[in-house]
């Protein structure tokens, strides 16, 4: 009998994951030292975070090779595409089903993290096929 066993990369992604999460609110922390609006210091902490986040799921969590700024294309597509859809679908799901607002929120981050991780591992950082840049 075959044993179940997980692909590493899931555990790079799940360490890198957490690697970024506590970088964004370290960073976001710092900036609302300096800044009063929080949807300001979130916006401004979120660009540096979400290119953190790509070249370390790129060379530490899939450990790819291919064309950086194809990659990137497909991931910026994936990061939006995730957030917009599941936002949408989970939020009417919770609605139909009458659950309560704060358990929306942790279904998104739950739901995203493994759509992503899927994404991420057959689509975007995928090494069978380099792109054209």
């Amino acid at each position: 009998m075959r044993s179940l066993r997980i692909d590493s990369s899931f555990w790079r992604y799940v360490a890198n994951g957490s690697i970024i999460t506590i970088s964004y609110f370290s960073l976001s922390f710092v900036l609302s030292l300096f800044i009063e609006s929080k949807l300001l210091v979130s916006q401004i902490a979120y660009v540096p975070i979400f290119l953190f986040a790509f070249f370390t799921h790129k060379y530490f969590s899939f450990r790819s090779k291919n064309k950086i700024l194809y990659e990137f294309a497909k991931f910026f597509a994936v990061q939006i595409s995730s957030f917009l859809v599941l936002s949408f679908v989970v939020i009417e799901i919770f609605a139909l089903l009458q659950i309560p607002g704060n358990s929306v929120f942790l279904a998104i981050i739950v739901a995203r993290a493994c759509l992503n991780y899927f994404c991420f591992r057959f689509f975007v950082f995928r090494d069978s096929r380099p792109g054209p840049i």
